[in-house]
């Protein structure tokens, strides 16, 4: 009887290990996978080459718009990103239902923001409502499948490398860019860093100062070269003036006696 009931004990015990065994490696996985998409949005938000912040960026973002022309998804997803700083998980949940008239009747819309980044209710810029209005309002979201169904995140990143290619572009040019194109031309356009926060729904100044600084030493370097420029055009004036008072037939030489 004795022997019996060590038996099951054992078993018992050897049963809880097994779970708890288990159970360990379940919140290994877990972990693991939360790190492999922590690690990819990571990637996401370093990559800005393509459309973004390079010099070739605006003839890039140019050539993209004449190719996929208003009307169609492969516009649209270009305008939500460079126009409403949005990332792709944010694009592929907007629908026409976060579009709305404001007060003013101007076009707004509000975007649910990730990445623990404020949600944020902003105007529509002329470029951005050209594109929802020629869109059809037939789904929950504006960016779906051949099927009808919402895309996924990760597959509209696919999709978009696809869609700059076609038109042509360099195969560095990714979907993320767009946004970083879009927060340096706001800041280029005399966006401070807290209106930029109000519209990206970032939450500290260091992720947006990036694009102020860059805009700020510009905007500095082109003021000093304007008041060099005016300086050196007011020293011709005066060089000219000084060369067109000089006649030396007017000087008074000695006469040698």
């Amino acid at each position: 009887m004795v022997v019996g009931d060590l038996s099951n004990q054992s078993k018992a015990v050897h049963d809880q290990d097994a779970v708890g065994e288990r159970d360990h490696f379940r919140h290994v996985a877990r972990d693991e996978e939360n790190r492999g998409a922590l690690a990819g949005d990571l990637a996401d938000e370093l990559m800005q080459v393509g459309l973004g912040l390079d010099v070739d960026a605006d003839a890039e973002i140019a050539q993209y718009r004449s190719y996929w022309p208003c009307g169609m998804q492969q516009r649209l997803v270009m305008e939500f990103a460079l126009e409403a700083l949005s990332r792709r998980g944010e694009v592929v949940r907007l629908g026409p239902q976060h579009v709305y008239t404001g007060l003013e009747g101007e076009t707004r819309i509000r975007i649910a923001r990730i990445h623990a980044s404020e949600d944020v209710d902003i105007r529509v810029t002329p470029d951005l409502e050209a594109a929802i209005d020629a869109m059809p309002r037939t789904h929950l979201t504006f960016i779906v499948t051949a099927y009808g169904k919402p895309r996924s995140k990760f597959g509209l990143g696919t999709d978009f490398a696809q869609w700059a290619r076609e038109a042509g572009l360099p195969d560095h040019c990714r979907l993320h860019g767009l946004k970083k194109a879009g927060m340096r031309r706001g800041a280029e356009d005399g966006n401070t860093a807290h209106e930029l926060m109000a519209q990206s729904g970032h939450k500290t100044l260091v992720e947006v100062q990036r694009y102020t600084h860059g805009a700020d030493q510009k905007r500095l370097a082109d003021q000093g070269m304007a008041k060099r420029r005016g300086a050196q055009s007011g020293n011709s004036q005066v060089t000219n003036l000084a060369a067109r008072s000089y006649n030396p037939t007017t000087l008074s030489l000695p006469i040698e006696k």
